[in-house]
């Protein structure tokens, strides 16, 4: 969903319906670039929280479950909030958190760039450049690995991508 048409209504919609849809050996993954704020990401229209992703995510019966977000304050998409939960039905949801920054920080982007400093290496990653051992597999750590370094490379060690370890030798 893009522009006016990503409103909290249309993304919660599609997030059912294509979640429903997966199988237990389905991959689902939820990409989300634009602006964020500390507890979600600002949609075309208003507010989506990092408790209604969750719980999305927790509902859908596959076992293989990925974010990657590009957002500032992204990495608050991992913490618990003791009082949800939907934090503690995601969490036992076996999802993939990918994030472009810490809790504090904000995401950077360039004006000669299309698009953030995370979303750039991100795409150049999964286009071949994280493949170290150059076996034709990008594991979630490769990519880790080299988005981490270039973006904190780019960003003058202002912004710092996260990812939780359980997921490190995930094939991608």
């Amino acid at each position: 969903l893009l522009n006016e048409n990503a409103t909290r209504a249309n993304i919660i919609k599609a997030m059912d319906k294509v979640f429903s849809m997966a199988k237990a050996n389905d991959v689902v993954v939820l990409y989300y670039s634009g602006h964020g704020y500390e507890g979600g990401f600002r949609v075309y229209d208003t507010n989506l929280s990092y408790n209604e992703i969750r719980e999305a995510m927790a509902k859908t019966k596959c076992k293989n479950k990925m974010i990657f977000a590009d957002a500032c304050f992204s990495g608050q998409l991992r913490s618990n909030n003791k009082n949800s939960t939907a934090t503690e039905s995601a969490k036992k949801a076996n999802v993939m958190l990918f994030l472009s920054s810490r809790n504090d920080e904000v995401s950077i982007e360039n004006s000669a760039m299309k698009n953030g400093f995370f979303t750039t290496y991100l795409q150049k990653g999964l286009k071949g450049a994280a493949d170290k051992n150059e076996d034709r597999i990008i594991t979630a750590k490769e990519l880790f690995d080299y988005v981490h370094k270039n973006v904190i490379r780019i960003s003058n060690n202002q912004q710092h991508p996260v990812l939780l370890k359980d997921y490190l030798n995930l094939q991608l």
